[in-house]
C-alpha cells in the first residue's frame, strides 16, 4: 500500500482572534481533510506577547496552547515570542521585523517532510518559498487582500518577496478578480487563479420567529439595523462610519447602528459618534455572526482596499443587503447598484443616500442565493484538482 502523501495548510494568524483570513482557511481545510486520502496538518503561526509589548499594543495574554481544535479542525500553533525589537521595527518604523523574519525563514525546516504545502497570505508564503527553495516542495499560495494591495507598495523589499513567492508557486490564488488583476501590477509570471471565498453553512437565514426572538434578546424590535463588522483599522475606512450613521439616522429615525469589531481606531469613533444610537460591540465569536446579521437590515463596508471580504458573504447568505465602496471584490459580491467609487468628493453622501435606499425596504422573504463561485464546495473542487495535478 503506497504511503499517504503529506499536506500542510499554514497560516500566520491569532487563534483567540479570528477574522476572515482564518475562518477561510478552516473552511477549505475542513472539506480538505473530510473529502480526500490526504495525511493533512494544519498550522497555525501566532504571535505571543511578552508584558512589555502586551503594555505597548494594548493586548490581553493569551495562553500558549500547542494544539486547538477550531470549527472542528484540529490546528497546531506555532508561537512567535514578538520582542520589542520587532514591536519598533515593524509598528513604528513599517519595517519588516528582524526576529520574525528570521523565525518566518526557520520555519521552513518543520515542513521538510511534506509532499505539499498550503501557505494563506504573505508571511505563510514566505515559509512556503523556503520549504520550496530548500526542499523542493511544491506549494500554493491564497493572497486575501493587504499582502497584495498594500505590502508591496509600501515597501519596496517587501514587494521583491512578494514577487518571488508569486513567480515560484505552484500555483497562486486570489480571493477575488480585482486581486489577482492588482497582482498583474507586481508580476505576470506565476500560475493565477481566482478562487473565491465560500461560507460556513450556519450563515443562512433564519425564519421569521427565531429573527423576532433574537431582535427582542438585542432589543431592536421595530427598528432598522445598520452593521458593520471588521476590524477597526485605516484599511477598513472606519471613521467614516460615524458621519454615515448621522446622515442616515437624519432620514430614518429608527436606525439603530452596530459597529462589531475592535481596533486602534474605536476610541475616535465612539467619540465622534455620541449623537446617534451605535452599539460597539467588539470582538464577537464567529459563533455569534450568523445571530448579529439575522438581525441586521444592511450591513456597510467603506473600505478603502479590499481582497475579497468574507463577510458580506456571511451577510449576503443571511438575508441582508450590502454597501460597499467599490474596490477589490467588493462589487463581486453584491453587484454594481451597491458599490461607490473611492475617494470621491461625496463618497460619505452618496453612501449614505444608498443605505438609506436600501433600509427602507423590508428584508427579502428569501435566502438570496449567491453563485455558486462562492462556496467552499467550487473552492474544494479547484483546489483538490490542482494538487492531484501537481503532486500525484
Amino acid at each position: 500500500m503506497s504511503k499517504k502523501k503529506k499536506i500542510a495548510i499554514i497560516c500566520w494568524s491569532d487563534p483567540y482572534d479570528r477574522k476572515g483570513l482564518t475562518n477561510a482557511m478552516l473552511g477549505r481545510a475542513r472539506l480538505l481533510i473530510n473529502t480526500e486520502d490526504y495525511d493533512v496538518n494544519c498550522y497555525m503561526i501566532s504571535e505571543y506577547e511578552p508584558w512589555y509589548v502586551r503594555l505597548l499594543r494594548r493586548t490581553p495574554k493569551r495562553e500558549k496552547k500547542k494544539l486547538m481544535t477550531l470549527d472542528g479542525v484540529n490546528v497546531h500553533v506555532l508561537w512567535f515570542n514578538y520582542s520589542i525589537v520587532d514591536y519598533i521595527s515593524r509598528i513604528r518604523l513599517h519595517g519588516r521585523g528582524f526576529f520574525r523574519e528570521r523565525f518566518t525563514k526557520n520555519l521552513h525546516d518543520h515542513f521538510k517532510y511534506y509532499d505539499f504545502i498550503i501557505a494563506h497570505s504573505l508571511d505563510a508564503g514566505k515559509t512556503a518559498l523556503y520549504a520550496k527553495k530548500e526542499w523542493n516542495i511544491p506549494y500554493s499560495i491564497t493572497w486575501h487582500g493587504s499582502d497584495i494591495n498594500v505590502a508591496p507598495w509600501d515597501n519596496p523589499s517587501e514587494g521583491r518577496v512578494i514577487r518571488e513567492i508569486i513567480e515560484k508557486a505552484d500555483v497562486n490564488y486570489f480571493v477575488s478578480k480585482a486581486l489577482m488583476e492588482r497582482s498583474d501590477k507586481l508580476t505576470t509570471r506565476g500560475v493565477k487563479k481566482v478562487l473565491h471565498n465560500g461560507c460556513d453553512s450556519r450563515f443562512r437565514k433564519y425564519d421569521e420567529a427565531r429573527c423576532e426572538e433574537l431582535r427582542k434578546k438585542f432589543c431592536v424590535k421595530g427598528k432598522k439595523v445598520i452593521t458593520f463588522a471588521g476590524n477597526l483599522i485605516d484599511i477598513k475606512n472606519p471613521l467614516l462610519l460615524p458621519e454615515i450613521f448621522k446622515l442616515v439616522h437624519r432620514e430614518v429615525p429608527n436606525a439603530t447602528f452596530w459597529v462589531i469589531g475592535d481596533g486602534k481606531l474605536r476610541g475616535q469613533m465612539e467619540k465622534a459618534s455620541v449623537d446617534v444610537p451605535v452599539q460597539y460591540w467588539g470582538n464577537q465569536p464567529v459563533e455569534m455572526m450568523p445571530d448579529f446579521l439575522n438581525c441586521t437590515d444592511v450591513v456597510v463596508l467603506p473600505s478603502k482596499n479590499e481582497g475579497l471580504p468574507l463577510i458580506l458573504v456571511e451577510a449576503m447568505n443571511c438575508g441582508c443587503r450590502a454597501v460597499g465602496s467599490n474596490v477589490g471584490g467588493i462589487k463581486e459580491v453584491i453587484g454594481e447598484k451597491n458599490v461607490l467609487d473611492y475617494p470621491a468628493d461625496d463618497f460619505v453622501e452618496k453612501f449614505a443616500e444608498k443605505v438609506i435606499e436600501l433600509s427602507k425596504t423590508n428584508r427579502p422573504d428569501t435566502e438570496f442565493q449567491l453563485k455558486d463561485d462562492f462556496s467552499w464546495k467550487n473552492a474544494n473542487a479547484i483546489e483538490t484538482s490542482d494538487i492531484k495535478r501537481i503532486i500525484e
